[in-house]
């Protein structure tokens, strides 16, 4: 008989413990977005995926007329460039 008070207590003890010690949520807000628990992301690596932004592709357009040689086209910044 002794045991069951003893049992309510600890389970009455454990489940205010339970309660009380929920995990702060860091939450920004930005907008619609809302982040939480999401870290910052380090300025080192901002900076380092920030050479992989302004990369530059070619792609084959066609032969030249005369033959010689093909056709290739790259963008720089707005401007699209046919290159000989």
């Amino acid at each position: 008989m002794k045991r069951r008070p003893l049992f309510i207590i600890l389970t009455f003890l454990l489940s205010l413990h339970i309660l009380t010690a929920s995990p702060k949520v860091d939450r920004v807000e930005k907008g619609n977005l809302i982040l939480e628990n999401i870290p910052e992301i380090p300025q080192r690596i901002i900076d380092r995926m920030r050479q992989y932004q302004s990369v530059r592709s070619a792609s084959l357009q066609d032969w030249h007329p005369s033959g010689q040689g093909i056709l290739i086209s790259t963008r720089f910044g707005e401007t699209n460039q046919i290159h000989w």
